[in-house]
């Protein structure tokens, strides 16, 4: 398969370098659960199409959530086998997580989300940078039907290192930061995703390099996109 590049936009968030299509596997323990996620991800001219499956646990086996970020807008949608049909997430509904996991959906996304608008005077209680050292701080403000969510974010050299989900100004619902990188293009190796007022947290693995993929197999139903990943990605652990 060729390995094919990209000059692309503004560096994305989980990126892989230069390929301008590609996929890798992911593992966590949820609870005393083990759980395996498979992420494909495309850049074309306009936008990038990212795409995540859930293999384990076996309950939530054929789950994915489908982000296509475009044009300044992103549609963002998610299947679980109890479903009919998948369902679109909107509003402050965002802000949230996978049902039953961790994953959020504003950490997937290549980009900030354009319902966020950054706000000029934040709650002087929100803390300053997140991660310290050379890195700074973006602080974000919903539309109205946000309420008063922020999102803050810790950015280290063109790369997101940690971001927080905040419904006041008191300890965050959620926190998303990298552990550990890996190569020069910053690809996240492991991530921990924290809950501070219950304690809860989570590290999530990469458990192989990216791997280029065929532009095509993204416009595949699910079902066969996510066959194809798994054979695909199986070779990478």
């Amino acid at each position: 398969m060729d390995d094919v590049r990209v000059r692309g936009p503004a560096r994305a968030r989980l990126g892989a370098g230069r390929l301008a299509c590609y996929g890798f596997a992911v593992e966590a323990v949820i609870g005393h659960r083990p759980a395996r996620y498979l992420l494909a991800r495309r850049f074309g001219p306009d936008g990038a199409l990212t795409v995540l499956f859930v293999t384990r646990p076996e309950p939530l086996t054929g789950t994915y959530i489908r982000i296509a970020e475009a044009g300044g807008g992103c549609e963002i949608e998610t299947f679980i086998p109890t479903m009919r049909r998948p369902v679109a997430i909107r509003g402050r509904f965002v802000l949230d997580t996978l049902p039953l996991s961790d994953v959020g959906y504003l950490d997937l996304m290549a980009w900030p989300h354009p319902w966020l608008d950054e706000c000029e005077s934040p709650p002087d209680a929100l803390p300053g940078p997140l991660a310290g050292g050379d890195a700074w701080t973006r602080t974000f403000r919903g539309p109205g039907e946000f309420g008063d969510r922020y999102v803050t974010e810790a950015d280290d050299d063109g790369c997101v290192v940690e971001r927080a989900v905040w419904m006041d100004a008191v300890l965050p619902v959620r926190r998303w930061r990298v552990v550990e990188e890996s190569g020069p293009d910053r690809l996240p190796l492991r991530i921990e995703v924290a809950r501070p007022r219950t304690g809860h947290s989570t590290e999530f693995v990469r458990t192989g390099e990216p791997r280029p993929l065929d532009p095509a197999v993204l416009d595949r139903p699910p079902g066969d996109l996510r066959a194809y990943l798994d054979d695909v990605l199986a070779a990478s652990v």
